[in-house]
């Protein structure tokens, strides 16, 4: 199981064949979000990993009549008797999104064979291509949307996403890599929890809600997809104490600990502290376990480094904060952190040796978690390189051919798939073997 920020979607993703997932319908009216659980799972000591809104229901009144049906553990709970299923897991963990128009009555067919079922929701990719059709027309205008999708390889692709219209909706599930993808609800019934925080939660009650269920011990991977590291621009305004306007030719990317570890203490409070007409410090970026914000453009100097007017630090490096936020994850921070600096490397020209710590300028124990941590600089930088290397590296490594007793074995560039041909070949007494490098 997994989550991550995908532009202004909350994605999270699970392998049905590994976690168990329930539709939970409301048995007395509609419910917080809060409140819905599934005692059987949770009494074996699966705790609930994600909730998220499931299928439609009549707002007019709380007493939670399901538009559509819906069916939970296996059996049919509520809904219309004539309508057909859209939406349904089989005992297989196979997906199936199925359009009304094309099977106007399936309830017969996969009687017995589904873990949980709803209609309503209207598809928005189907056998790996766009497809938006639903029984009455995909709701227009941009607005929230709960987004349901399944891989090829049977992964589950939960989505919570603001401001989004219907083409919007399926683009994003297939850049999320899905073959097939419903919009489950939309508007103030998009909620969302994950692993006990709140994604969102509006004042709505909730009919139904499909949950996922972590194993005893079990956590929620927090990863950092490359596709969302996009820089979102805050700029300090113009005129303010702590954006002086100097020139600067940056030669060197100073990194920083923000030392505050405050819950919501992400990148977007320290924007607002920036922002603020008494603050007297600046850098150029803040980076946390989603996002990262420039706050200066790069050919400007900021007031980070503690070295002077005129320090180098100060004067010819670019600031980057790493929050330090409890509720963060400070392993997606470094992650997301070296992305940053690999690409402003490239951009400006710097070397891997001018990437430094704060405590290069001042002295002062600036990235302390870094400095703190056994070889935790050293990996640092280490990372830096390797995702410099994977983002604009162009050359491959060299290429050897290897022969025994004059006949060509193979030719290779991994070092081990040598050093096995050589051992294969020694150990059938070979005694005449040549590398050579192509």
């Amino acid at each position: 199981m997994l989550t991550y920020k995908h532009k202004s979607a909350t994605v999270f993703e699970f392998n049905p064949d590994a976690n168990e997932s329930q539709i939970v319908h409301a048995k007395n009216g509609r419910i917080p979000m809060h409140q819905f659980n599934h005692n059987w799972f949770t009494s074996r000591g699966q705790r609930v990993a994600c909730k998220i809104n499931a299928g439609f229901f009549n707002t007019s009144d709380l007493k939670n009549t399901h538009i559509g049906l819906v069916c939970t553990d296996g059996g049919f709970e509520e809904g219309w008797p004539t309508s057909a299923y859209e939406c349904w897991l089989d005992k297989s963990n196979i997906m199936h999104v199925e359009n009304i128009r094309d099977h106007p009555d399936n309830r017969g067919s996969i009687r017995g064979r589904f873990k949980w079922a709803i209609t309503l929701g209207y598809s928005l990719v189907l056998n790996g291509k766009k497809d938006i059709r639903g029984q009455t027309g995909f709701p227009t205008g941009k607005t929230w949307r709960t987004l349901w999708g399944q891989k090829a390889d049977k992964t589950i692709v939960l989505v919570i996403a603001d401001n989004i219209d219907a083409n919007e909706s399926a683009d994003l599930m297939l850049e999320l890599g899905c073959v097939r993808a419903i919009s489950a609800d939309g508007g103030g019934s998009s909620q969302m929890e994950i692993d006990g925080q709140v994604i969102r939660e509006t004042t709505r009650p909730l009919g139904t809600m499909l949950l996922v269920f972590a194993k005893p011990g079990e956590k929620v991977a927090k990863v950092q997809k490359k596709s969302s590291n996009e820089i979102v621009k805050d700029f300090i305004p113009v005129g303010r104490k702590n954006r002086p306007g100097l020139a600067m030719t940056p030669r060197f990317i100073t990194i920083h600990d923000t030392g505050n570890t405050g819950t919501g203490a992400d990148a977007k409070a320290h924007a607002t502290y920036l922002n603020h007409p008494n603050t007297g410090v600046s850098w150029h970026y803040t980076t946390d376990s989603n996002q990262i914000i420039q706050h200066l453009p790069t050919n400007e100097n900021g007031w980070h480094a503690g070295d002077g007017y005129s320090g180098t630090g100060n004067r010819q490096s670019i600031g980057i904060e790493k929050c330090i936020n409890r509720d963060g994850d400070f392993n997606a921070t470094v992650q997301i952190t070296q992305w940053l600096v690999a690409n402003l490397m490239k951009e400006h020209n710097i070397p891997i040796e001018n990437v430094v710590q704060h405590n290069r300028w001042s002295g002062k124990n600036c990235p302390q978690t870094l400095r703190s941590q056994q070889n935790g600089w050293t990996n640092f930088i280490k990372g830096v390189i390797e995702k410099y290397n994977e983002l604009f590296s162009t050359s491959k490594p060299d290429l050897y051919r290897v022969r025994v007793a004059g006949k060509q074995i193979g030719a290779y560039r991994e070092q081990q798939s040598i050093v096995n041909e050589v051992i294969k070949a020694l150990n059938s007494n070979e005694k005449l073997i040549e590398i050579e490098k192509v």
